[in-house]
């Protein structure tokens, strides 16, 4: 018998930026193969999230009412996932209050923008590419496809790669430089302890060395938070 798919919910009651339509068409068709996708168009309400293991809000565009933040936050503490992605200009731009809800998890998303200091592949500043801003030793593992160590206890790390002080060296393409990755049009995150910070904006990049990527895991029923910056 094969084990039941599990179920990831798109928002699109905030006028999200991000839906199955819009934006990231290309990761909902590569979910549809291994998990079951849903799509949720009215007001948020955990009994209406029975059965859903994952609840992504993609770049929210409306603000929450009360209600929907504490049952957002009731979803999280009964061992589910959320996931929040934001761009630019964070909540200011984007018209929401998600932070209300984040901050209780240690995480909050600031009303910034990164940008690339020096020219290096892509042409608009806006487009970061950061090769050695990976924050996690065990994440990285995660990405290249390898096993976690086994005495690994928390996603969180200090840095895996090297510090980087010329263009040239931010650039080359040695392995321990890490993950290479383009920060598109995004904000940058701020986490306290026990949230944990996985991708950094590097040290090329403005504002430099600030979160982008960050996870929070309840320690009661191990529920996840994850929350980007970026498209």
């Amino acid at each position: 018998m094969e084990d039941e798919k599990i179920t990831i919910c798109f928002d699109a009651s905030k006028s999200e930026g991000l839906n199955p339509k819009k934006g990231y068409e290309d990761f909902f068709k590569k979910m549809k193969h291994e998990y079951k996708c849903s799509l949720n168009k009215e007001e948020i309400d955990i009994n209406n999230l029975d059965g859903i293991k994952v609840f992504i809000l993609g770049m929210p565009r409306q603000m929450f009412n009360a209600k929907e933040l504490d049952h957002l936050k009731q979803f999280v503490q009964s061992g589910r996932s959320l996931m929040v992605i934001l761009g630019e200009g964070g909540e200011q731009k984007n018209n929401t209050n998600i932070n209300y809800l984040l901050e209780q998890f240690k995480i909050s998303v600031n009303n910034d923008c990164v940008v690339r200091t020096s020219y290096y592949k892509y042409l608009h500043p806006k487009e970061a590419y950061v090769s050695n801003g990976c924050l996690s030793k065990d994440f990285m593992r995660v990405c290249k496809g390898l096993t976690l160590r086994p005495d690994a206890s928390s996603v969180a790390g200090g840095k895996y790669s090297k510090k980087y002080t010329t263009m040239e060296d931010e650039g080359s393409k040695d392995e321990k430089a890490g993950l290479e990755y383009v920060y598109w049009y995004g904000s940058t995150l701020n986490t306290i302890h026990p949230a944990f910070p996985l991708l950094g904006s590097g040290p090329v990049s403005y504002p430099t060395e600030r979160p982008v990527l960050a996870g929070y895991v309840d320690k009661q029923k191990g529920g996840k938070v994850v929350v980007c910056g970026s498209l």
